[in-house]
């Protein structure tokens, strides 16, 4: 949700009774919105009679306008936006089902032929009782988010990170296995030397030594997940070195992947906590000798 990534194409033409396209069906038709002919989108998830979930929250990446009695919509950026105001999870929808209306008031307020669903009822729509025409097929959809958890370990092996992308499935966040297209690009990455538009900033010095953070699939767009992990990791110190550093992730252009992580009822923070990774081993107190848990 909120990704502009949805492919929608169609056409729609104004024509008379002989199917003739009436060209005076120009620019000032369809705006300003509502305009005399301008578009309503809908949607509907499995046939389940909640398009209200959906008022407002469809965007068809563009600005569609009439043209000679055409108005064509070409679009690789429309989307199904995140709950508004507060943007927080809801979902999975997986078959949410995405129509069309014509508000038309040049012509008498003409209806749109073809209407084929009612996204506030359930069942099959006849007649009068179809408000909209189904475009495309359902589309299935998340609600995502990234996450990067800190992490310790020894000096003397690398350090596995939990970097994923995940999506809500109602009741809590699981990693997307589906998910082989997030890119987080490398300016939204800051290392403690900078970010990582500048590739060496991935190696950083320890007490001794250095260590380099290391992902599966990395290159000059950025980070590459594969079934919603960076696969990443920190690579074993470099003489047995010793520290402490924090990785930052900012989501400013990733705005499908915030979430509410300092819990102020805002689901669209725009950075990741800073994450905290350690090497070292603990090494105890020096006044314990022996430590044993007994266990009745």
């Amino acid at each position: 949700m909120s990704q502009p990534a949805i492919r929608l194409n169609y056409v729609l033409q104004a024509q008379s009774l002989t199917n003739l396209v009436l060209t005076n069906y120009g620019t000032n038709y369809g705006t300003p919105t509502p305009g005399l002919a301008a578009i309503n989108y809908v949607a509907e998830n499995a046939n389940s009679a909640d398009g209200a979930t959906f008022t407002a929250r469809l965007s068809d990446g563009s600005t569609p306008t009439w043209n000679n009695g055409t108005m064509t919509v070409t679009s690789s950026a429309a989307s199904v936006l995140r709950k508004l105001t507060t943007f927080a999870p809801d979902g999975p929808f997986s078959s949410l089902q995405w129509g069309l209306d014509v508000i038309e008031s040049f012509d008498g307020g003409r209806s749109l032929i073809g209407k084929n669903m009612n996204a506030l009822t359930t069942g099959t729509c006849v007649g009068a009782g179809c408000t909209a025409a189904a475009i495309g097929s359902p589309l299935a959809l998340r609600y995502g988010r990234l996450r990067l958890d800190s992490a310790s370990g020894p000096e003397t092996a690398k350090l596995p990170v939990s970097f994923f992308s995940e999506y809500w499935i109602g009741n809590r966040f699981i990693v997307n296995p589906n998910d082989s297209c997030t890119l987080v690009p490398r300016a939204a990455i800051t290392y403690p030397n900078g970010n990582l538009t500048t590739d060496t900033n991935r190696t950083l010095p320890l007490s001794i030594g250095t260590t380099t953070g290391v992902y599966n699939n990395i290159d000059a767009a950025g980070i590459h997940f594969a079934a919603g992990d960076a696969v990443h990791y920190f690579s074993q110190p470099s003489s047995a070195g010793t520290g402490t550093f924090v990785v930052g992730i900012n989501l400013s252009t990733l705005t499908w992947l915030r979430y509410d992580w300092n819990q102020d009822g805002n689901y669209s923070d725009t950075s990741l906590p800073n994450a905290n990774y350690s090497f070292g081993t603990y090494r105890g107190h020096d006044r314990i000798i022996y430590w044993h848990e007994r266990l009745n």
